[in-house]
């Protein structure tokens, strides 16, 4: 949900350039020598991530695997809405199996900082550079 605010931006802008409230201009950064930016406006405010998880308790019988997917309507999903604002924008995910163990379908794009492969563990940690992270 949006918030409506009034924003005061303070940027000066001149015959001679695009300054900073500390008098800076904007360099260049455009084959023709102008100077292209955009404005991002917050609300100031870290949000939380969002985690969407199955609505029941998942269940499947003794040695039969549980597949989490978009397919099977039980898909688990990580967001942070404003992760793009972060230095660095990844999400940390830690999944712990209780009885059994886990594997992901793909491990492209993702770190294991703790030695984790992705696969047949109880628990893992991985890490995805990216605005969202979803498995499935």
């Amino acid at each position: 949900m949006w918030k409506t605010s009034r924003w005061i931006l303070p940027i000066r802008i001149s015959i001679d350039g695009v300054r900073d409230l500390a008098g800076n201009y904007l360099l260049a950064n455009q084959t023709d020598g102008s100077t292209k930016f955009e404005i991002l406006l917050t609300d100031n405010i870290n949000d939380p991530p969002i985690n969407v998880l199955p609505s029941s308790r998942q269940r499947t019988n003794e040695d039969q695997p549980l597949v989490f997917s978009v397919a099977g309507g039980n898909a688990i999903q990580v967001s942070d809405a404003d992760i793009h604002l972060a230095l660095d924008p990844s999400l940390n995910v830690t999944l712990t199996a209780t009885f059994g163990t886990l594997s992901l379908s793909t491990v492209q794009g993702l770190t294991f900082p703790n030695g984790n492969t992705g696969f047949s563990e109880t628990t893992m940690t991985f890490r995805e550079r990216s605005p969202t992270s979803t498995r499935r």
